[in-house]
């Protein structure tokens, strides 16, 4: 795996992933990489080099990135929560909106592992929660042997084994977050919902049915907890996602209404704007005007 990826190739990689290069030759740059829609293995092999990424689209602020560095190291900075482990060895980039960036000072390579953060739902990790990790450790070894032998391995018969494959991606996450992470099943089934729902508004999977798997109960016992208190599990989203769009037009007064749609989880203006009356008594061009004389 050590050959320079093609360049059209890798070019294409790092623009899907909204990795930009801040320095250095990525033609040095070699990865071999399996990804589905939630998730993403890639092993990499690089010569010095300082990348940038840049979370535009919602799919990719929802993930956590997990470094696993077996010969030199790699440096994180920026403006989004992450861990580096005291070591060295292994790399968390935490969900979140900021740009990260990447820098190998020196001959790198390891695994890049990559998982939207519902697949370990009801648990969130948090970088002051993490425990040191070191390569030698069994966790490290283990986690790392399986995602090699996973982007490593013949190809041939991958429509097959898909299933599979995705089991072991999803045991591994679930394995790595478990080492440290802070789980919301201590509450109640509606303070977790509640959690979910503020932490998910953006998600257009975000429905009472898939709540409910992500909590591990039933679509009725969800139900009942939200009516119990006069509530509905819908309004409660929409409700979310109106506040989340009103944070955003006085954060940003010159958004354009489809953006805010989008980024706040509605999956129309339309249905942006019955919201904001429905919630705030107000319409978007009203939540403008009153954040820009503001």
């Amino acid at each position: 795996m050590g050959a320079p990826t093609p360049p059209d190739a890798m070019a294409e990689f790092l623009h899907q992933g909204g990795v930009q290069v801040a320095s250095g030759d990525r033609r040095r740059l070699g990865v071999s990489a399996l990804g589905f829609d939630e998730f993403l293995v890639a092993h990499f092999v690089s010569s010095p080099l300082s990348l940038r990424w840049i979370r535009e689209d919602q799919d990719l602020r929802r993930r956590y990135v997990f470094l696993f560095v077996s010969r030199g190291r790699v440096e994180l900075s920026g403006e989004n929560e992450r861990y580096e482990a005291p070591e060295g060895g292994i790399s968390v980039i935490m969900p979140g909106s900021g740009p990260v960036e990447l820098a190998a000072p020196q001959s790198a390579e390891g695994v890049l592992f990559s998982f939207d953060a519902t697949e370990v739902l009801p648990v969130a990790l948090r970088a002051e929660s993490m425990r040191p990790v070191s390569p030698q450790s069994p966790l490290f070894r283990a986690c790392y042997a399986c995602l090699r032998g996973i982007v490593d391995g013949d190809a041939t018969g991958l429509d097959e084994d898909t299933e599979v494959i995705r089991s072991l991606m999803r045991a591994v996450a679930h394995a790595m977050v478990a080492t440290a992470g802070r789980s919301t099943q201590g509450g109640s089934v509606l303070e977790r919902a509640r959690d979910i729902i503020e932490r998910e508004f953006a998600n257009p999977r975000l429905t009472p049915d898939w709540i409910a798997l992500r909590l591990g109960v039933s679509r009725s016992t969800l139900g009942r907890a939200f009516t119990a208190q006069g509530l509905k599990i819908a309004g409660e989203v929409r409700k979310v996602r109106a506040d989340k769009a009103v944070e955003r037009l006085q954060a940003d007064p010159g958004a354009s209404a489809r953006t805010l749609a989008e980024e706040s989880g509605f999956g129309s203006v339309a249905s942006l704007s019955r919201a904001l009356s429905e919630f705030h008594s107000v319409s978007f061009h009203d939540v403008r005007r009153g954040a820009r004389a503001a």
